[in-house]
């Protein structure tokens, strides 16, 4: 764990040891509890450095303000050393910064990208089935009432009986439309889920590759999600 300021990012940032560094942004003048077990369990992989808010230079650096912060910056660096910027955008979660990390090493702002895309896919299908629900019960409920007070009146038994049918078939109309869309929803996620593993797993193979070239050869990266 580094304390990062303006003399010593330069050598901190060049440093190649770890292809991952990961930058705490804080505002508070001791180092959070949370980023100390994040750096006690990830440091095999991953070189954490803390940046205070005096550290004007190394703000401006990731394009960051002072209403943004707690902000956590991921910056790996590929086998020829270019380096990319990640900015983790989720909740401030033990296990979820974790899987930022490792999405990061393993396959940088696409793998990250895309986890984030499925996680957004995933939270709509589970929308579309609530929808789905409140119908059905909103249907019944319209149906039952509207037998209820037009049986009342024996008049009206037949035109009741010819307005059940035409609202029983309308809502069924509208849910299989609603169906439709959800099967359609859910075989986007599972597609996009298919090519994530794919990426991750090409992303691995080009990793593994470059350290036999570079190095002679290094354990695959671990911590893959499937």
């Amino acid at each position: 764990m580094l304390l990062l300021t303006s003399e010593n990012e330069v050598g901190w940032f060049g440093g190649r040891a770890k292809p991952l560094k990961a930058i705490l942004f804080t505002k508070k003048m001791e180092t959070p509890n949370l980023w100390l077990r994040l750096a006690e369990a990830y440091d095999t992989r991953c070189d954490f450095g803390v940046v205070r808010l005096a550290e004007e230079a190394l703000m401006r650096k990731f394009d960051l303000t002072t209403e943004v912060l707690p902000k956590i910056v991921a910056v790996r660096t590929s086998g020829d050393g270019t380096q990319q910027t990640i900015f983790y955008e989720g909740p401030n979660d033990f296990d979820k910064i974790v899987e930022f990390l490792r999405d990061s090493a393993d396959g940088g702002r696409e793998l990250v990208e895309l986890k984030r895309q499925v996680e957004e896919l995933t939270h709509e299908t589970r929308g579309l089935k609530v929808e789905i629900a409140q119908e059905r019960e909103t249907t019944k409920a319209a149906r039952a009432e509207s037998a209820r007070m037009k049986l009342s009146q024996v008049g009206y038994v037949e035109a009741v009986r010819k307005k059940l049918e035409t609202d029983l078939q309308q809502a069924r109309v509208n849910e299989s439309t609603v169906k439709e869309r959800l099967e359609a929803e859910v075989l986007d996620l599972q597609e996009k889920l298919e090519a994530v593993n794919k990426d991750h797993s090409v992303l691995v193979s080009v990793y593994v590759r470059v350290c036999v070239e570079v190095r002679g050869g290094c354990r695959a990266p671990t911590g893959s999600h499937h």
